[in-house]
């Protein structure tokens, strides 16, 4: 009986062994789904397979609560966002509503206030009723007619480049004709009002950029504006000068890109430069005088670039090809013959800079040893030339002609050979042609007679 009683013993704790390792198994699993082939073991799977579906069951529960919770949460969170949204876009108006409460508070021995605003429109007056009225002496219509073709011509300008700014930022197309019609329908209208030549001014192009998108928000704008001429101009007595001041500052802010100053700072330090520039004058001396002085920055930053664009000597690959000797290293020397290519149009500017390039190469290869036989200007990189740099291109031939030297030109443009055509040099040209190729041009001047052979052996035909 003890054996049998301590067999069942054994076979209690192996059972209840089995029952521990089968509750932290189910434990460790959410989901389990099997088919026992004893009832004992499948009435405990069953036993401690429901406490696991009831603890599913709760967090189904509970997720389920959280979601709600959530739902209700993003329900109002869009609510809250178009409140704030709202107060940011009426920033103005807000700026506007609590200075004005201010400086009718505290009133003009405190603030610098707007003062008194003429209600309505002025009565409409022909332009030139300063003269018929006898309130402009006509002797002075030189000088205003000198004056007002300048005010035209910074208004176009600073229009136009307000329009192209604004253009490049919101990705659009500007039709200049079309600005310029516009601008002068509306200094036509103007000028019956006594009103100030219209213009793209910085801070009403910075305000009506806060989510304006179509000509409509400018009627708009034009509306509200008639509206408060004969209504709001007393009101606006109170509403002081800092106010404005703090709306054009924060509007006229987003007109900054130090975006693009960074990218011009990696990409083009010239241009970088001319940024800074533009931007100093314009902080510093005005809109319009920062205007003229940034056009001056960038046509004087365009003659630098063009006035310092490198001047290469190419060379000959195996292939036949030319290239920038000091780029291909492999390239071989044109013995002597001199090939110059000018990655850029000429110009007063650097036209000489041209010519005492091929000085100095020549004197090169003298120390060498080399007498140039030829020199050859590959000009498939220029477009234009001014009457200054044909000038000096003729000059350089006739003093290289004295040195024994032919003058080859290659790759011209039509345009180019255009305006030679009208000058004695193209008939001083090794072929006559300024449109032949670069090959063509050396293989000329390789195969031709020197002209120092040329004059030698003519000296010696004298003689004898």
């Amino acid at each position: 009986m003890r054996l049998f009683e301590n067999e069942t013993l054994e076979t209690k704790k192996q059972g209840n062994g089995v029952q521990d390792a089968e509750r932290h198994v189910l434990s460790l699993i959410k989901s389990s789904y099997g088919v026992s082939l004893i009832d004992q073991p499948c009435s405990v799977y069953q036993a401690q397979q429901t406490p696991q579906e009831e603890r599913n069951e709760s967090m189904v529960d509970a997720g389920k609560n959280e979601l709600n919770v959530a739902q209700s949460k993003s329900k109002r969170y869009p609510l809250a966002m178009f409140l704030l949204r709202m107060v940011c876009n009426l920033g103005p108006l807000v700026v506007c509503i609590v200075g004005g409460i201010v400086g009718y508070v505290l009133g003009p021995s405190h603030l610098k206030l707007t003062g008194d605003i003429p209600g309505g429109f002025p009565e409409p007056k022909v332009p030139w009723y300063g003269f018929t009225s006898h309130l402009i002496s006509g002797d002075r219509f030189g000088t205003i007619f000198y004056h007002a073709a300048t005010v035209s011509i910074v208004v176009f300008l600073s229009s136009i480049a307000m329009a192209k700014r604004l253009a490049i930022q919101r990705g659009e197309e500007i039709n200049t004709e079309q600005e310029l019609t516009g601008i002068g329908i509306a200094s036509i209208v103007c000028g019956f009002f006594q009103a100030m030549p219209p213009t793209g001014g910085m801070s009403r192009t910075a305000v009506n950029l806060q989510n304006a998108h179509t000509q409509l928000a400018s009627i708009v704008t034009c509306l509200l504006v008639v509206l408060a001429l004969y209504t709001l101009t007393g009101t606006l007595y109170y509403l002081p000068s800092a106010s404005l001041a703090s709306i054009i500052i924060v509007a006229g802010w987003s007109l900054v890109e130090f975006r693009e100053a960074k990218w011009l700072f990696r990409v083009k330090r010239d241009e970088f430069f001319v940024w800074v520039a533009s931007f100093a004058s314009t902080l510093c001396l005005g809109v319009l005088n920062g205007l003229i002085a940034s056009i001056v920055c960038s046509v004087l930053a365009l003659m630098w670039k063009s006035k310092v664009q490198p001047i290469v000597i190419l060379g000959e690959l195996d292939n036949s090809r030319y290239v920038d000797r000091e780029s291909f290293p492999e390239a071989k020397s044109l013995g002597n013959i001199i090939a110059v290519r000018v990655e850029s149009s000429l110009y007063f500017a650097n036209c000489e800079r041209v010519t005492q390039f091929i000085d100095r190469e020549m004197v090169r290869l003298q120390t060498l040893g080399v007498t140039t036989r030829g020199v050859v200007l590959d000009t498939i990189y220029m477009n234009d030339m001014d009457a200054t740099s044909i000038q000096v291109l003729s000059d350089m031939q006739e003093k290289l002609a004295v040195r024994k030297v032919r003058f080859a030109m290659a790759n011209a443009k039509s345009r180019l050979y255009d305006m030679l055509a009208g000058t004695n040099l193209l008939q001083r040209l090794v072929a006559n042609d300024p449109t032949i190729s670069l090959e063509q041009a050396v293989r000329i001047l390789r195969e031709s007679p020197s002209l120092a052979d040329k004059s030698s052996s003519v000296a010696s035909g004298n003689a004898a």
